[in-house]
């Protein structure tokens, strides 16, 4: 399995590909954002995305499934995007 991690703090990239079990101490913080990419995630990795993360079981149940259709669901606790691919384009400033 691949994986792929970036660290935002106040919207700005702080840290790229650190380690998965870092993710914990980064989300304590208010003003990160963790974002991770799990390409090819098997059983174990579901398992730890619910327990380590809070992964609505809903959210995890949509990400083991093929065909999903986009989308993006919001809980309590974070948001959940279902995507195929995702192209971030940088801001154009006049």
């Amino acid at each position: 399995m691949v994986t792929r991690t970036r660290l935002y703090h106040d919207g700005t990239l702080v840290l790229e590909d650190f380690s998965v079990s870092d993710v914990s101490g980064h989300l304590a913080d208010p003003a990160s954002v963790v974002w991770l990419d799990l390409y090819r995630p098997g059983a174990a990795e579901f398992t730890m995305l619910g327990e380590d993360f809070g992964i609505h079981e809903l959210a995890l149940e949509d990400a083991a499934q093929r065909g999903q259709r986009p989308k993006l669901d919001r809980y309590r606790t974070h948001e959940f995007l279902s995507a195929y691919a995702v192209t971030v384009s940088p801001a154009v400033r006049n």
